[in-house]
């Protein structure tokens, strides 16, 4: 009885549900109730804050505006707006605003608040903030509060108010000693005071602000690390990023650096936005902040509006983030080099001291530059005859450079020895066709695919035309479009030695419109 007992036992024990399993939760400035589905959906406290929250849940906060005292996020939870849909607003009222201690994600909200709006992570190692649009309108109140290790990115953390303001930074006077590691990429922190500002006085710590892509904004100082306290520390390292004034200040023995204004990638020039005044910090196209950012591990893949990062903006390649939260999304540019080939001339031996190469590009319109044994590219043409070359090896280079500008960064090469003792190739190549369309093409359309494919007895290439059009270099197979009507497709070969084949292979086909039925 005692073996069957225990069996019953570890049987119930593998099958009874998990107390506390993850979990989507939806709010709704209309919730109510406790049930937080997406057809009963919950106010937002309760679906944040409810007893029943888990770690690993998933918060949904559907389009609307919501007006709360503030919201505590205890668990290690996803809280975000909902996908494809407007961004909704979280109105808070209290001092505590928006306050996370757990190591949650919290991303796709506008939050402001009449006093602090957003205490960015106090306490809450790890989180991860982005396209978050933060403001507080309050006195003497930081937008975005950091206390602990985390990553904001693409979002904005704007402080209007009187007084001592900030946009994003923290007063750390109490946490345990240690390195606190604080990852900035793409935040735009305005403030009427200091656009960052770290101060930390707790004895045996360092914040470590790793900044990049930020722009920094504040009517006192844009950047300002304090500290004090024996081995308190406070280190601002920015790069990439728009600030133009900065200030430093340790006592009592403690550290505290910002990286100077204007320093390596770092920029001055104020960037320009929509209306900063009523907090639309969307660039303009003049704006220096444009397409000068970097990427890296912990770069964002959207801006604060969902557009794609590295948007091309400024019209030059090739494509970078833009620096702050925005990124402007200007007219399309092709930044995609084209491949070079050579497709003709020696390959081996040639008794030709001036051989001919034919050059191709994938994109139409190209041009080419060339080089022999490495002598500096000069531009060329196609097919490309080399100066007189002694007898021995030599390699031929060439890059195509596309119409917007693009240089092939992968030059095609080709090897060949020049002998001159060795009888001239004057016997041209033959060609065949392969394969050709038959005598009579029928197309609803226009106009319709034909597809040929040739080859010849000697290496070497080709060069094909329809009708009356003009010999231009081709590779087998070769998809035409014709239009109704009699049409001749002529293809020729070319040798290594430069004969051309003195009767091209022709095939004669006649396109018609396929009746109706």
């Amino acid at each position: 009885m005692k073996k069957r007992t225990a069996v019953l036992t570890l049987l119930a024990l593998l099958v009874a549900p998990t107390a506390a399993e993850a979990a989507q939760r939806y709010a709704s400035p209309t919730g109510s109730g406790s049930a937080c589905t997406q057809a009963n959906p919950c106010t937002l406290d309760t679906a944040v804050e409810d007893p029943s929250v888990v770690d690993g849940d998933e918060v949904i906060v559907t389009p609307g505006t919501y007006s709360t005292a503030d919201v505590l996020v205890t668990d290690a939870i996803t809280l975000h707006g909902q996908a494809g849909q407007p961004r909704p607003t979280i109105n808070v009222s209290s001092g505590s605003g928006l306050n996370v201690t757990d190591s949650a994600t919290v991303r796709d909200l506008k939050i402001q608040g009449a006093s602090v709006g957003f205490f960015a992570a106090y306490g809450s190692a790890g989180s991860t903030f982005e396209r978050l649009d933060v403001s507080t309108s309050g006195s003497d109140a930081f937008a975005c509060m950091v206390a602990d290790a985390v990553t904001i990115r693409d979002s904005v953390c704007w402080a209007s108010g009187a007084g001592v303001t900030w946009g994003v930074g923290g007063n750390v006077t109490a946490s345990p000693a240690g390195t606190y590691a604080i990852k900035l990429r793409n935040v735009t922190a305005v403030a009427a005071a200091r656009g960052i500002f770290f101060n930390i006085t707790a004895p045996g710590v360092t914040f470590d602000i790793d900044a990049k892509n930020v722009i920094a904004d504040g009517g006192t100082f844009d950047v300002w690390a304090a500290s004090s306290g024996a081995s308190a520390s406070t280190v601002i390292t920015l790069a990439n990023s728009n600030y133009a004034t900065q200030a430093e200040t340790p006592s009592g023995g403690s550290n505290a650096t910002v990286t100077d204004p204007g320093t390596g990638t770092n920029q001055t020039a104020a960037p320009t936005f929509v209306n900063a005044g009523t907090g639309d910090f969307h660039q303009t196209s003049s704006s220096p902040t444009i397409d000068a950012g970097v990427t890296d591990a912990f770069t964002g893949t959207m801006d604060l509006d969902g557009d794609a990062r590295s948007t091309e903006g400024n019209g030059v390649c090739p494509t970078a983030p833009d620096i702050g939260a925005d990124e402007f999304v200007g007219a399309p540019v092709d930044c995609d080099p084209p491949e070079t080939t050579i497709a003709g001339g020696p390959t081996g031996t040639t008794s030709d001291s001036t051989p001919t190469f034919d050059l191709q590009s994938d994109e139409a319109g190209s041009t080419f530059e060339c080089r022999v044994d490495g002598a500096a590219f000069a531009p060329c043409t196609t097919p490309f005859t080399t100066a007189p070359l002694a007898d021995g090896a030599h390699t031929l280079e060439a890059r195509a450079t596309d119409p917007s500008g693009n240089t092939d960064p992968t030059p095609d090469s080709r090897a060949f020895t020049v002998d001159t003792s060795v009888p001239a190739d004057t016997d041209p190549p033959e060609t065949t066709l392969t394969t050709k369309p038959k005598p009579k093409v029928k197309t609803k359309k226009k106009s319709a695919k034909v597809t040929f494919a040739f080859s010849s007895d000697e290496s070497g290439r080709f060069e094909c035309k329809l009708d009356k059009a003009s010999f231009s270099p081709c590779t087998s197979p070769l998809t035409l479009k014709a239009k109704k009507g009699k049409h001749t497709f002529s293809v020729r070969a070319v040798d290594a030695a430069g004969n051309t084949d003195a009767s091209p292979a022709t095939a004669s086909f006649k396109v018609k419109r396929k009746k109706k039925r």
